[in-house]
């Protein structure tokens, strides 16, 4: 009989821990429902605030602020972007032309060498005339 006393009492004890809990639950179901009205209540008085401190005048001169804000924004951005295009542009002409200095240069010794060439080839040709003249002057001769 003890048994089924100790189960009744477990069992008793299981059911006042699960209400306990539901309790528990249920106080902060009604604590937060209470908070969401209170927080509902401020929000709206706090739009309604809002509302009656910003008139339409302010709301005009923080458009004007804006627009002058953003205007003043772009016209820097651009300056930012005209400068930055100068400047690459600047470094681009130096290279063309530095290029262009070392392609004068190729082409300048190129013809130093071209006019050395032509100069022993025809000095080698006039030579050889000479010599095949000579060669026809003493084989006529003898």
């Amino acid at each position: 009989m003890t048994d089924t006393i100790q189960r009744d009492i477990a069992e008793i004890e299981r059911q006042r821990d699960a209400f306990a809990r539901l309790d528990r639950i249920g106080g902060v179901e009604r604590d937060l429902a209470v908070l969401r009205t209170r927080f509902e209540a401020a929000f709206e008085s706090f739009l309604k605030e809002l509302e009656r401190s910003v008139s339409g005048e302010d709301l005009k001169e923080l458009k004007r602020e804006w627009e002058m804000a953003l205007r003043d924004a772009m016209n820097s951005v651009s300056e930012l972007v005209k400068t930055a295009n100068d400047q690459q542009s600047a470094n681009i002409i130096g290279r063309v032309e530095l290029m262009l200095a070392h392609q004068q240069e190729r082409a300048e010794a190129e013809n130093r060498r071209t006019r050395h060439e032509i100069i022993r080839y025809g000095v080698g040709f006039a030579l050889t005339i000479l010599s095949a003249l000579l060669i026809f002057y003493f084989t006529e001769r003898m």
